[in-house]
């Protein structure tokens, strides 16, 4: 009885632990990785968060994704390329994209980041579209970068 007892509440207890995590992947990549239960928000508009989809090795190199954060009532955007602080402001009218300025504020140094050449694809960015929630900054029918919404961490109901 007690074994009986104690099995059943070791069985509960991964049921529940199990349903607190998922594992997140890209379209494209193998790089799966452990998270917390997320909220995927809006994926219809440029305005919000959104997290860069890996692509190359070096998208990852310095163990941390690009994200970015567009604010289109102000025109302005924030972020961070994988490495360094950045920010800036864009003009953005129906599929319209034009980074105006992308500065990068911190400047620590990378190994194995090709962060220039990152930023630089900002300033050749003149559209976007987004399809099935998949952010896509292009230069004419050239895909720069893709970006998936970033998504929110759900919290824990306190008791």
């Amino acid at each position: 009885m007690k074994f009986t007892f104690s099995l059943a509440t070791v069985a509960i207890f991964f049921m529940c632990t199990a349903t607190s995590f998922s594992y997140k992947s890209y379209p494209g990549t193998t790089n799966n990785s452990l998270i917390e239960r997320t909220i995927v928000t809006d994926t219809e508009t440029l305005s919000g968060a959104w997290e860069l989809m890996p692509i190359l090795a070096s998208d990852t190199a310095s163990g941390r994704l690009a994200h970015i954060n567009f604010d289109t009532k102000a025109n302005r955007f924030t972020g961070n390329t994988g490495c360094n602080t950045m920010g800036g402001s864009f003009y953005h009218d129906n599929d319209s994209l034009v980074f105006n300025s992308v500065q990068v504020f911190t400047k620590m140094d990378c190994t194995g980041y090709n962060e220039k050449a990152f930023v630089e694809n900002f300033s050749r960015t003149n559209h976007y579209r987004i399809e099935n929630g998949v952010l896509e900054l292009l230069t004419g029918q050239t895909i720069l970068s893709k970006w998936v919404r970033k998504e929110v961490k759900e919290s824990s109901p306190k008791i």
